[in-house]
Order: C-alpha cells, then structure tokens, then sequence
C-alpha cells in the first residue's frame, strides 16, 4: 500500500546511501574472488534454507568447489556465513517470502516472513532487521545480496517487488531470483514483475535456471544436474538452486566428483553475476576456437576482479 511517508524514506534512504559513496554495485565487495577458463562456461551451485545446523553439512559436500550459500535470517549466525566465508564461498541472505495459498497448504511461516499487503516501511524493516541478524563487522562478514525463500505470492505482488527492489538498489545488494514458481503464466508474471521493478530502480539482478530437488528423489536429482549442464552449455554459464537435504547433498557430491564437473567453472553467485550483467557469457559454441594447422595456446585463467563495476 502506497503511503506519502514511505516515499520520503524511501528518498532519504537513497540519498543517504549516495552521500555516503554506495553504488548500486556495492555488493562486488563482498564477493568471492575466482580465477576461471573463459573457455569453459559457468556454473552457480545456490544452496538454500542454509541453517547453523546444516551449514557444516553443506560445506563438506561442496568438497573444496566454490559454492553459494543463502543463510535464513532467524535459524543463522555471522559464525555460520564465516565458515563459509572462509570456505571460498559467497553468503547472501535468504529472505522469507509469502507463499500461495499457505494456510491452505499448512506451511508455517518464519518470523521475519515478508507478506503481501505489508507496508512499505514494514518490509524495510524486516530486511533491515535480518540484514543485522547475519553481518557481523567483526568477523568481517557481510552479505554481497538476497534471494526469495519460497515467495511465490510476494514475488507476483507489484508493492512487494518495488520495495525489495528500491530496497536493495538503495543498499547496493544484489538481489537473486529464487524463481519459485515457473509454471505457465504466473510464473511468467512473478519473473517478469521482478525483473521489471528491478530494472526501474537500476538494482542488479540474476535469476535462477535449474531447481535441484523440487522432488528429493536422487533420480531426479541426478537429472536436474544434467539439465544444469545442458542449459549451461547453451547460455554459456546457469545458475542452479538446492536444499540441504540428504539426497540433494548426495547428488552433489556425486556431481561434483564427476567427469563433467570438470568440463565447467564452478564459481559463486557473485562472479557469475558479474559477468552476466556485463554480457561476457558465451554459449559453448561460441567459446569454441576457429580450426587451425596448429593447436592455439591453452587459454589462460583470468581472475574474476569486480572494483570499479
């Protein structure tokens, strides 16, 4: 709902944040420097509802690969985004968004749970307030940006998009599009509305590709990593989603020991979005070199420097 004072906090936030040097690019800051072969193409691993119970369990699948891990603001501490941290990974924080029909479905909903109908001043609060949940100065762990936990009626609201989206290009944050609903046309309306209320506030933003475990048969998520490989191969680089359950983190380590795995730069969110925003995203095809009488000189890795976007 549109209120006359949530405008004036909204442009006394963005003056603030101007003022004070922030950019909507703010967030490479905090992201994880890699070195990558530009001639493989890219894969994000976004590991969601990371807990301080799961986040060692998380961790010890990755095995070493650089990964994402996206923290709820009410089951996490700074210590958990700081062993990941220190694990090469980046950390974002995985917001509370309102599902459909909820109560219909018996899902509970988290405290900090960003709902439909919410003021603006009410969802800039509750952002703030799992914002200071997680980065800790002292540690030195700050989040580099945020995605949806599950949202699948917020993300298809026009007041919540606009918020989260001013919200974020206020505090220089990238925001991660969690996608949770993609069927037919609403999942064309929540993706469309997130990424056009992004655009109008100048805010960065990336969106997933490939769902892990909608289902938690390891068959099926096997398959999902193949199709992650598949889409990457086409685009140049995907971005995929999964859970800390047993079977997803099972599947990954299988993936991750795999032949394939090997084909491609597993990098985190950060890297990826950077060179996503910036249009250096290759299909395979394209990344192929032109046919020679002799073999051209192995492409040497580049690391991925993010100052001055």
């Amino acid at each position: 709902m549109f209120r006359l004072g949530d405008l004036l906090m909204d442009l006394t936030r963005c003056f603030r944040g101007m003022d004070t040097g922030a950019d909507p690019h703010a967030w490479t800051s905090n992201a994880t420097q890699v070195t990558y072969d530009p001639a493989k193409p890219f894969l994000v691993i976004v590991i969601d509802d990371v807990s301080h119970d799961s986040v060692k369990r998380v961790l010890a699948a990755s095995q070493g690969h650089a990964i994402t891990t996206a923290h709820m603001p009410d089951v996490s501490e700074p210590g958990d985004l700081k062993l990941s941290r220190d694990a090469g990974n980046d950390v974002i924080l995985h917001m509370p968004m309102e599902p459909v029909r909820y109560r219909e479905r018996g899902i509970g909903l988290e405290p900090s749970t960003i709902k439909v109908g919410m003021f603006d001043r009410e969802i800039r609060r509750l952002i703030d307030e799992s914002l200071k949940k997680l980065n800790d100065l002292e540690l030195g762990v700050s989040v580099l940006g945020m995605n949806n936990h599950m949202g699948s009626a917020a993300m298809q609201d026009p007041q919540v998009t606009d918020t989260v989206m001013s919200e974020m290009r206020c505090r220089g944050l990238l925001f991660f599009d969690s996608h949770t609903i993609s069927a037919g046309q609403f999942g064309r309306v929540a993706a469309d509305m997130a990424r056009d209320a992004a655009a109008r506030h100048g805010t960065d933003y990336v969106r997933r590709d490939v769902f892990l475990d909608h289902s938690r048969d390891p068959a099926n998520i096997r398959r999902q990593f193949e199709t992650l490989a598949r889409v990457a191969r086409a685009n140049g680089g995907a971005i995929a989603i999964g859970h800390p359950h047993r079977e997803t983190m099972g599947a990954l380590k299988d993936f991750l020991n795999s032949p394939v795995a090997s084909e491609f730069n597993i990098v985190p969110i950060g890297a990826y979005a950077y060179l996503e925003l910036n249009g250096l995203l290759k299909p395979q095809h394209e990344q192929q070199p032109e046919v020679a009488q002799e073999p051209p000189p192995p492409p040497q890795p580049k690391p991925f420097h993010a100052a001055g976007y």
